[in-house]
């Protein structure tokens, strides 16, 4: 599984479980991933 793939479904977890903190966490983590990405290209 990804890294991308695995964030997504983690970020589904946290959903259902309406575990704020962990779902924060994910959300920055997936958006820093995001914005380096376009920084890198």
């Amino acid at each position: 599984m990804k890294l991308q793939e695995r964030l997504d479904s983690d970020l589904k977890e946290a959903m259902r479980a309406r575990d704020t903190t962990k779902l924060g966490v994910l959300r920055m983590l997936k958006s820093a991933l995001k914005y380096a990405a376009i920084a890198k290209s």
